[in-house]
């Protein structure tokens, strides 16, 4: 019986008044205590076997049934959380688990209702309201989800998920390097071993330029774990960026053992071999992003760009043209584009997108130069 010692009040265990999970192994005491006490009582009773025999397959038949019922409400998160709601309407720890329960299936507006259901009940509730920022960035609303994550680190300065999501707001939706590094800086002295965070700074740290650095923050994300493709492709983005090329090729080719359709890592390094002057290897792993993502401007242009290389002007025209369509204000590639057209004999069509460059772009030296070549003197 000593063992129900931690939950008889004396020592506060989690948030609970009461959790029936920590009476299973105190209660085997009291059970066989009344075991021992029911043979004592019924050992003069005439049919006492019989009895107790039909009272214990009774019992344990009862019991069968008892438990069956109550697995059925531990089936998934949906089922517990469910019976929890009707047995305990106005619980705000509830209300928060099943927010987060339905978060982690993308049922955002279902879990933003719980989140702030939770929070009516309990204003301060850190956890409430980094949940509910996290609902509503995945809504597109960083506003109010910057707003939840400041008021989480006012009751929690050391939550580091929310100094993580702050730093990620003001990366990505705000471009404010300075907060986002400041942020992000946070996150990873809270949580050293968190290897999204890690990733997320040197984000931050290859956009302010500051690549010896965001190399060491991707190779310890790496470190931490070896299997995440995102860890390899952003060290990999570190690597090229600082001018290492075979070793961040090393990781592309790591991320596309992983993930063979990784359109972003497919690109980048068609970009490593088309430096290294493997066009026909280049190409190829262009064609595979565009397979994945054909929507790339980018890559469209340097496929082109590469089929060019190969005198293959019509293929380069073809691709050329789907990066105009994507980008129409790109100087690069109405040049580019007018190039390939002069060189398969289609001279006024050049022209057009020559002189399209220079309008675009007037100090566009090269376009002019072109397009002088191809007026008639």
């Amino acid at each position: 019986l000593g063992m129900l010692v931690p939950v008889i009040g004396l020592v506060q265990v989690g948030t609970q008044a009461h959790a029936d999970r920590y009476t299973y192994l105190p209660h085997i005491g009291i059970y066989l205590a009344l075991a021992l006490l029911i043979r004592e009582a019924a050992r003069a009773w005439r049919w006492r076997k019989e009895f107790l025999s039909a009272v214990a397959i009774a019992l344990a038949i009862s019991l069968g049934w008892s438990a069956h019922n109550q697995t059925r409400h531990w089936r998934d998160s949906e089922s517990m959380w469910c019976r929890a709601l009707s047995a305990t309407n106005n619980n705000p720890m509830t209300r928060n688990h099943w927010g987060a329960s339905l978060l982690r299936v993308r049922r955002v507006n279902e879990a933003i209702v719980q989140f702030q259901e939770s929070l009516r009940l309990t204003p301060n509730n850190p956890s409430a309201l980094n949940n509910l920022g996290m609902a509503l960035i995945l809504k597109g609303d960083p506003t109010n989800a910057a707003a939840c994550f400041q008021k989480t680190l006012k009751l929690d300065p050391m939550n580091h998920r929310a100094w993580l999501h702050l730093g990620l707001i003001a990366l990505n939706t705000e471009n404010d390097l300075a907060t986002a590094i400041g942020c992000l800086m946070g996150a990873v002295e809270l949580n050293p071993k968190s290897a999204p965070t890690r990733i997320a700074f040197g984000k931050a740290l290859v956009r302010a330029g500051r690549l010896d650095e965001a190399i060491a923050q991707c190779a310890e994300a790496v470190r931490l774990v070896p299997q995440s493709v995102e860890a390899h492709y952003e060290l990999g983005v570190a690597l090229a960026a600082r001018g290492r090329l075979v070793e961040a090729e090393a990781h592309y080719a790591e991320v596309l053992r992983r993930e063979p359709a990784h359109a972003e890592a497919q690109r980048n390094l068609g970009n490593l071999l088309l430096l290294e002057g493997k066009t026909a290897e280049a190409i190829a792993h262009y064609e595979a992003s565009l397979k994945t993502k054909p929507d790339q401007a980018g890559t469209h242009f340097n496929l082109g760009g590469a089929f060019a290389m190969q005198q293959q002007f019509e293929k380069a025209v073809e691709h050329f043209e789907a990066a105009l369509k994507l980008s129409p204000e790109d100087a690069a590639a109405h040049k580019n584009l007018g190039l390939a057209l002069a060189r398969l004999g289609r001279r006024e069509e050049a022209i057009q997108h020559l002189n399209e460059a220079l309008r675009l772009k007037p100090e566009f030296e090269d376009a002019r130069r072109a397009l002088q070549e191809l007026k008639p003197e």
